[in-house]
């Protein structure tokens, strides 16, 4: 998906919804309960890979960073919905400026 066919739909909760159900009523999607331990999880995978991230600068191997920030984005994603976003955001706006503590702030 192109990042402006994503941003559209991120700001087009109507289309979002629409495009839900019909994964829903098709049986790609399905609903699950909400699960705080699975959510906990995912928080601190995230933040594993983050600290796994910055070694990773420190040692100079930008390749293995970049796979870690991508599994970060990922637990992180898994979280919740709308709060995974703020979460994902923050790092694409730039390494370093998301402290791990935020990513458990922005999924709870």
């Amino acid at each position: 998906m192109k990042e402006y066919d994503l941003n559209q739909l991120l700001s087009d909760s109507e289309k979002r919804e629409g495009i839900i159900k019909e994964l829903q009523e098709n049986n790609v999607l399905k609903k699950q309960p909400l699960d705080i331990e699975e959510i906990k999880g995912h928080i601190l995978k995230a933040e594993h890979n983050l600290r796994f991230v910055l070694e990773n600068i420190r040692l100079g191997f930008f390749d293995w960073a970049i796979t870690g920030c991508y599994y970060a984005c990922y637990h992180s994603a898994m979280c919740s919905d709308p709060q995974s976003r703020t979460a994902i955001q923050g790092l694409w706006l730039g390494f370093g400026k998301v402290a791990p503590s935020k990513i458990h702030t922005s999924c709870t």
